[in-house]
């Protein structure tokens, strides 16, 4: 009852939500919920768990409350700084590329085999940074709730077929099959259709990287009552079950020597968990060793009427 004066509407209604997952669900379940204390605000970590007896009756819910502002005050600082050395990065860089680009384009003049291949090396290097550093700079709007997602109608089998279009010529190098499967309508929702597309790349990405020649890799769309379900199904090693729930961890690698020769950010599983979850939407991972893996996410069903009728009560 304390806690309940303690903290604003919006926290209420997201505890009283934790409290329905754990009381329905029974699981346990984590959020962030903002407090004010002595006229300064804090935040709490709020873990619930459920008490079931072993007759496999609801007890009761344990909830343990954590302040995890400071830790929050630091990774800001760290997104500040990522974001300025970031910026900073990319001005050479831009700079070094262009210069590699009219090179090997023979606007300086003519060049040799031999220059030509040590030129082209350092150009996808460069190009690999560059990805880095734009992932850096993605990773942190996203942690610092900087990032601005549109919110417009989209299609999630448009943006399935297109980006499947994009990572047909990689999957066809690695002798990686490639499918799309559609269960049933799935209907229009809103968000970014550019950031959607992003987590889809990420996803198809990652699932070619560790998909072996001969394999397959398969997007699979459904609706599950109010939330389309997508899904990245390869047949790649697999995930070991210790390393699932780190996986979505920033610059985290699989312990494997085989799959960290894959090379790779780390950053690419969390930008896709931050931009699903800015969409009010959930990211997870299903996997068996030696016979593949399944990236799910859930988006909610939003009509853009809904979203017409919001921005209208706003204005």
């Amino acid at each position: 009852m304390e806690i309940k004066l303690a903290v604003t509407d919006p926290t209420l209604k997201r505890l009283f939500e934790t409290c329905q997952l754990t009381t329905h669900q029974r699981k346990t379940v984590a959020h962030e919920v903002a407090v004010s204390s002595g006229g300064r605000e804090r935040v709490l970590k709020v873990l619930a768990s459920p008490v079931i007896s072993k007759d496999d009756l609801l007890l009761g819910t344990v909830y343990v409350f954590d302040d995890i502002t400071r830790e929050k005050e630091i990774d800001r600082m760290k997104s500040d700084f990522v974001s300025l050395v970031s910026h900073e990065l990319r001005t050479p860089l831009t700079a070094i590329q262009l210069g590699v680009s009219l090179v090997l384009d023979g606007k300086a003049g003519p060049i040799n085999e031999k220059q030509r291949s040590s030129l082209e090396k350092v150009d996808r290097q460069v190009k690999r940074l560059t990805d880095l550093i734009n992932d850096l700079l993605d990773l942190s709007r996203i942690e610092s709730g900087r990032i601005q997602m549109k919110r417009e109608p989209i299609s999630l089998v448009d943006i399935a077929v297109s980006r499947l279009e994009e990572m047909k010529p990689q999957a066809d190098s690695k002798g990686v099959k490639l499918d799309l499967e559609v269960e049933g309508e799935i209907p229009m929702t809103v968000g970014d259709e550019a950031r959607i597309g992003q987590v889809i790349t990420n996803l198809l990405s990652n699932a070619l990287k560790f998909t072996p020649q001969g394999g397959q890799v398969k997007v699979r769309l459904s609706r599950q009552g109010d939330m389309i379900l997508t899904e990245v199904i390869d047949t790649g090693p697999g995930i070991p079950e210790e390393e699932r729930e780190r996986i979505f961890d920033k610059f985290y690698q699989l312990s494997d020597f085989k799959t960290r020769s894959q090379g790779g950010s780390g950053l690419g599983l969390s930008i896709a968990k931050g931009i699903v979850e800015a969409h009010g939407g959930r990211i997870w991972v299903e996997s068996e060793v030696g016979v593949g893996s399944n990236f799910k996410f859930l988006l909610p069903i939003i009509s853009p009427e809904e979203i017409d009728e919001q921005d209208t009560g706003r204005g």
